[in-house]
């Protein structure tokens, strides 16, 4: 009587073992056009499917990627007001050096290289415009963490005028010509610190950073707006697919638009799982968009 209740027990115990995924996806149109919207269409239901689009940030190649190599640049802009043509009073810098918490201390202990011969900056300061500074190189600091700063000096005797800096980015330009981004005037963000002088600051206005000092009779100055961490400038994010449905919400039709024009590698994953078990299949489409 036992072995047959054990016999009967383990004959009901349900497989929770899964099926490999049996699926395959298609266009809609053998032709993509730029700005236009494709369909890739799924043939049979996997339970979870991950789309990885092929473009920027959302190829499935490098999905565990957290190191790129390349060409790592910095790009603002700058908009100077009040006081001569010619930059007396602007620096960008760079360090590799600073220790600690960033501040005054800190900045003034570390090594600084200028690098503002590397940029263009505003000289019309009749105007509010912002003027591009280009993007200036910065592989000598490839494979060490980097501090970059603007540091503001002010003289008496001369207008110390105003600077706004927006639009900052540090990018990593791989050989296959991909721009990967570093970080930019909020990721790591900036902090604001008065070296010398008196009542000015570096402060955030809402979509840039300003300084404005002082007349010719104001005292000399001297303000940084540093990075509020170093930057790695191989450290990468892996890039990140996009999950289509939940195990009750099958999908057939995956709709996207690719906005520029390239050669793309379109990949699917299709995911059939429990608890206890998991299996998955790769589906890949290369095409071209015009």
């Amino acid at each position: 009587m036992l072995l047959f209740a054990m016999a009967l027990t383990m004959g009901c115990v349900e497989d929770l073992s899964v099926e490999t995924p049996d699926f395959q996806v298609a266009m809609d149109s053998s032709i993509v056009k730029a700005g236009e919207e494709v369909i890739f269409l799924i043939e049979g239901s996997p339970d979870f499917i991950t789309f990885y689009s092929g473009e920027d940030g959302h190829r499935y190649k490098y999905r565990n990627r957290t190191q790129a190599t390349g060409t790592p640049t910095l790009s603002f802009e700058s908009s100077a007001r009040y006081g001569t043509g010619a930059n007396t009073t602007l620096q960008i810098m760079a360090s590799s050096d600073l220790s600690g918490a960033v501040g005054p201390e800190a900045v003034g202990a570390a090594n600084w290289t200028d690098i503002t011969s590397s940029y263009t900056l505003d000289t019309d300061r009749a105007s509010e415009n912002f003027v591009g500074s280009g993007e200036g190189d910065l592989s000598d600091y490839l494979g060490q963490p980097v501090f970059l700063a603007f540091k503001f000096t002010g003289t008496t005797g001369a207008t110390q005028g105003r600077w706004r800096i927006r639009d900052l980015f540090v990018a990593l330009t791989t050989e296959d010509g991909e721009v990967i981004n570093v970080a930019d005037i909020g990721t790591p963000g900036f902090i604001s610190l008065d070296i010398a002088g008196e009542g000015y600051l570096w402060s955030w206005k809402n979509s840039f950073w300003e300084i404005a000092a002082g007349n010719d009779a104001a005292p000399d100055n001297e303000d940084w707006l540093v990075t509020a961490k170093p930057l790695n400038l191989l450290a990468v994010l892996p890039d990140k697919g996009m999950s289509q449905n939940s195990f009750t919400d099958k999908v057939s039709e995956i709709p996207h638009t690719y906005e520029a024009p390239g050669t793309y590698t379109v990949t699917f994953i299709g995911i059939n799982a429990t608890v206890d078990d998991a299996k998955e299949v790769v589906r890949e489409i290369t095409f071209q968009v015009q």
